[in-house]
This record gives C-alpha cells, sequence and structure tokens, in this order.
C-alpha cells in the first residue's frame, strides 16, 4: 500500500465507517502524516529526522516507509481540503486511545532526533496535535488509560 496517498483519511473524513482493515489504514496514514509533518515545524528538515521518522513508522504499523513518501505526506493534498488539526480532531475519534498516545510518544521522539534545542514551533505542533488528538498529559505519561 502507498501510504503517502492517504486515501483513508479521506475516506473517514467523508463520513464512510471503518472497518478493522480501514482502521489499520487509517492509523498508519495518521502515523505517517503527523509525523512526517513534524520534520517540518523547524527550517531545517535534519536526515536523522527523515530516519526517525521512518523507524517509528515502522515501530507503530510495521511498514516501511521511503524518505520520498515522508516528504509527500509532510506536503499532502488533503491540507488543503481540511485543515490538518480539523483532520486529526475527526480521525481521534475513530484511534483508541493506547494508539492516539503511542502517535504522540512517537512524535515527540522524531521531534528531539536531530540533536538541536527543540524550538518554540516544534513545541506548539506537538501541543496542538495532543489537543487534537485529546490525550491528556496524564494519559502520556501513563498516569491513566
Amino acid at each position: 500500500m502507498k501510504l503517502a496517498s492517504l486515501k483513508n483519511v479521506l475516506k473517514f473524513l467523508s463520513g464512510r465507517e471503518l472497518d478493522e482493515q480501514q482502521y489499520r489504514d487509517l492509523m498508519k496514514e495518521t502515523v505517517l502524516m503527523t509525523l512526517a509533518r513534524g520534520t517540518k515545524e523547524d527550517t531545517y528538515i535534519h536526515p536523522c529526522e527523515i530516519a526517525k521518522v521512518r523507524l517509528k513508522i515502522k515501530e507503530l504499523t510495521g511498514e516501511d516507509v521511503s524518505e520520498a513518501d515522508i516528504r509527500l505526506a509532510a506536503h499532502a493534498e488533503i491540507y488543503e481540503k481540511v485543515p490538518f488539526k480539523t483532520c486529526l480532531e475527526r480521525v481521534a475519534d475513530q484511534l483508541h486511545t493506547p494508539d492516539r498516545i503511542a502517535i504522540l510518544q512517537a512524535l515527540a521522539d522524531v521531534l528531539k532526533s536531530d540533536a538541536s534545542r527543540i524550538r518554540e514551533a516544534e513545541v506548539a505542533y506537538f501541543n496542538e496535535v495532543a489537543r487534537a488528538l485529546r490525550v491528556t498529559p496524564a494519559q502520556l505519561v501513563g498516569l491513566i488509560a
């Protein structure tokens, strides 16, 4: 499956119910678009950020994703149709809490991967994703499920 097309996110946004396979595909695409966009939040996309995104996608979804797919997802047309925050808010309704937490933990790893100071824009992006996915600080640090 070519993840960068983000077709399942678009299907979900059109109001269709998801079966088990569509859920897995939605999770894969949500991980890809969220982590890929995280690489855009600072002024320079370091190669280690791309490598970390590829690793985290593999860990969370089992998919191997190319650097080209990551760069494409970071600039995908879907955001022209639906703002990214709105897209995540709608997707959050379908994703299980452990999956939403895993996405945020992976995003934190990506944002920290280039070993430079985390920029204000990166923190703002992380907070926006956390709010959109409705993950609380207590859930994120494992105090509650």
